[in-house]
């Protein structure tokens, strides 16, 4: 009984150290909730968070560079959507 619940103990540690691992890509997280906060009210025709945060909001998509994504993110479609959100945020 002692082997079974030092064993589980063990799989759950280690799934926890694995998921602590994995690296976030703040920036992008960043601009999505901004993109958020923003893009959301202008369905309702509310365009006021979006010509207030306009400038913020390009600025954290230039900050979303291809050299900076993280591994696990790091493909060519990646690479080319983060292109096109670049351009279509200006």
């Amino acid at each position: 009984m002692k082997k079974l619940l030092l064993l589980i103990a063990i799989f759950f540690g280690c799934q926890i150290i694995n998921a602590q691992s994995i690296v976030k890509w703040v920036p992008l997280s960043e601009y999505h909730e901004l993109l958020s906060k923003t893009f959301h009210p202008t369905e309702e025709g509310n365009f006021g968070p979006i010509k207030e945060f306009s400038k913020e909001l390009n600025s954290k998509a230039e900050a979303l560079d291809v050299a900076t994504i993280p591994q696990e993110y790091k493909n060519q479609k990646t690479e080319t959507t983060l292109t096109i959100l670049k351009k279509q945020t200006k």
